[in-house]
């Protein structure tokens, strides 16, 4: 089952602007930050959200809070 489509949405500072991929773990989307430019954000699916034994969400709680600059 596909999940909602959040395009438009804004999540973390990051605008959504159009789902471009997904697969068994996540939605990928065009998305932009007012500071940091474009880029790509993942959306996990709902049933890994939370789960603690999930590698995407042991790996997300280990990220920087600001991305890096190329």
């Amino acid at each position: 089952m596909p999940n909602e489509n959040l395009a438009g949405r804004t999540i973390a500072g990051y605008r959504l602007l159009e789902r471009v991929g997904e697969g068994g773990t996540a939605d990928v989307y065009r998305a932009e930050h007012p500071e940091h430019g474009a880029c790509a954000f993942k959306v996990l699916r709902q049933r890994l959200r939370g789960d603690p034994t999930n590698s995407y969400t042991t790996a997300d709680r280990s990220l920087p809070t600001s991305p890096p600059t190329w």
